[in-house]
Order: C-alpha cells, then structure tokens, then sequence
C-alpha cells in the first residue's frame, strides 16, 4: 500500500514538471483584455526551437475543447466553418502563432488552448479573455452661490465597475467632500458616480479632470474647464475627452448667468414673443395675399368662361343668318325668270296709238 501511494506520487510529480516544462516552454498572455464589440488578440509563441509539424487553436467550452482554427505545414492555414466570420490569423507559422476574433461578445469570454504538435509531443499553452466595457465619463462643473466654489460631479458606465478619478490642473484649486456612489444596470454594466466640491482661487483656463478606468485597459479622461464670467455676463464651458475610445473639443455658451440673470430672462422671453408675433402677421398678411389671388384668378377664369359662351352664341347667330341670306337669295333668283317671260309675252303699244301720240304731239 504504502509503495503504491508512492509511486502515485512520483507520478503526480512527473506530470507536473512535464507540465511546468511545457508551459516555460510557450510564451503567451495568462490574460487578455478586449472591449465589448471589438477586436482580441491571442497569440503564442514557442521560447525553443521545436520540430512543429500543426498548430491547434481552441476554445475551452462547458463541453470540452473546441477547434477554431490550425495551420499545417503541407495545408496551410484553415479556420473551422462557425468561427470564420469573425475569427482570422494574424500569423500563421509553427514557431508562432497568433489569431484576432472581431466583434468580441460574451460568449467569446473565457480560456483558450494553443497546440504545438511535434514528435516529442504536443506543447499546449492557455491565454484567458477576459472583457470589458467602457463608456467616455460625463463630467459637469457648476457655480454654487459662493463665487469660490463649485460643485463638481462625474459619472462613468462600465462592465466591470470603473474606478472614477477627479483630478484639477491648478495648484490654487482644491477638491474636499468627495462622495462616491453606485447603481447596477440592468444590462449587467455599472454607474459610479463621484461628487466633489471645488474651491480656491483660479486663473483663467483652470480645469477639472475626471479619469475613469476599468481593470487595466486604458483609461478615458475628461477635461472640463472651470466657469469663468465673460464680457456681457456670459459663462463658458469647455470639455475636452481625451483617450482610446474619443477626442473631442466643444464650447457651450449660456448668457444670463450673472446677478442680472432674471432681467435679461425677462427681455429675452419679451424678444421671443415679438418675433413670434411678427412672424404670425407675416404669415397672416401672405395668407390674405394668397386667397385674394385665388379669388382673382376665379373670377378671370369666370369672365373668360361668360366671354367663351358668348362669342360661341353669336358665332351660331351669324351662321343662321348666312343660312337665311343664301336661302332668300335662292328664292330670289327662282322667281325672277318666269316675271321676264311674262314680260315677254306682254304685247306692246299698236302701231295706230303710236302714230296717234306722234300726231297729237
């Protein structure tokens, strides 16, 4: 018994240094961080000189271990057919070897198996995807009723929860009564949300920075500048985020937020009401304008019509009076024969009266 306990024992030992000597033997990352819908990279890469002839990559599954993809030194590189939408090697050798998965979601979260198969044996190492999620912090700097300070307060969403800094970049300016607070997301993402009060005095461009960072990816910083008053009463607000996800710069500009504030409020809503007012005549005016044209253009296509019907009654006249023209004229030159034949026949004066009149004369 004792020497059976023995010789397990020396076993253990034996597969645990074969362990060891294989893992010293593949240099890789224990752990690999990736953002939500981006890109991972694993890779791995043999410290000594092997007679490689394949290299496996897997992903360690509940069910076991899954072959996403190999390169052969005869086949060349293949990749299984459900990873190959979003799975792609980087380097394809049989010294080292690395592969990208895009698009990186939940499922792809876990360990993940490199195999260098040779004749002395296959060298396996094992890297570990762990994700994260990261949105750019918003940050807000208000005056309170003391001039000299402020209330400062951001907030960051991530998975894990971030880490939430506030930072100021003059050495006037102090930060006190911090408070941190947090709420979990229904989404499985963390708010964490930090106040401060800013006091001293500050130069012109003072800012407050607030950082946000989730494990060890890089972080995401905001910069906010502290309000200033300007000519006319005017607050300025500048915010810059800075870090690997955005950059961008853009001012705001609110005016009436000095002591006169509710003054130029109330003039402001007084201009807002007359424009508005000045726009509704205008709008009346043109809609006048545009039935009186309408109506005109009824009235001209009426008259027209009354003219149309006109012309065409008097058309129908003139024919009929040519009608009765050419019939009468018709009737005309039939009875003018027969009166000149009866005038003919007619006998004329006798000779005798004749000679009578030339006597009597």
């Amino acid at each position: 018994m004792t020497m059976a306990v023995c010789a397990l024992l020396h076993v253990s030992v034996l597969l645990m240094g074969i362990s060891s000597g294989q893992t010293s033997v593949i240099q890789t990352e224990q752990t690999m961080l990736a953002a939500f819908g981006g890109e991972a990279h694993l890779q791995c890469r043999l410290t000594q000189s092997k007679v490689v002839h394949h290299v496996t990559w897997q992903r360690i599954g509940p069910k076991g271990e899954v072959d996403m993809a190999s390169y052969d030194e005869h086949f060349g590189k293949a990749v299984n057919k459900e990873f190959r939408e979003r799975v792609e090697f980087i380097e394809a050798a049989l010294q080292s070897c690395s592969i990208v998965i895009r698009e990186v979601m939940e499922q792809d979260e876990g360990c993940y198996h490199c195999l260098f198969n040779s004749p002395e044996g296959s060298f396996t190492g094992r890297t570990c995807l762990q994700l994260y999620e990261l949105h750019p912090p918003v940050l807000h700097v208000r005056a309170s009723d003391s001039t000299a300070e402020s209330a400062v307060s951001c907030s960051a969403t991530g998975r894990p929860a971030p880490t939430v800094t506030l930072t100021v970049t003059q050495p006037d300016l102090h930060l006190s009564h911090y408070n941190t607070g947090s709420v979990n997301n229904t989404n499985g993402t963390v708010t964490v949300t930090t106040t401060a009060v800013l006091s001293g005095l500050h130069r012109n461009g003072a800012q407050v920075g607030c950082a946000a960072r989730v494990l060890s990816a890089p972080q995401i910083e905001v910069l906010e500048s502290v309000p200033e008053a300007s000519a006319g009463g005017e607050q300025l607000f500048q915010t810059h985020i800075t870090g690997s996800v955005c950059q961008a710069d853009c001012w705001v500009c609110f005016s009436g937020l000095d002591e006169g504030s509710e003054d130029r409020g109330l003039s402001g809503w007084i201009t807002v009401l007359i424009i508005i007012l000045i726009v509704a005549v205008i709008c009346a005016v043109l809609y006048a304008a545009a039935a009186a044209a309408a109506a005109a253009t009824r009235l001209i296509k009426k008259y027209r019509s009354r003219n149309l019907q006109r012309s065409e009654s008097m058309t129908e006249v003139s024919e009929m009076i040519e009608v009765l023209a050419d019939t009468e004229n018709n009737e005309v030159r039939n009875r003018t024969p027969a009166i000149q034949r009866k005038e003919q026949k007619s006998p004329g004066p006798s000779s005798h009266v004749v000679k009578k009149l030339n006597f009597d004369g």
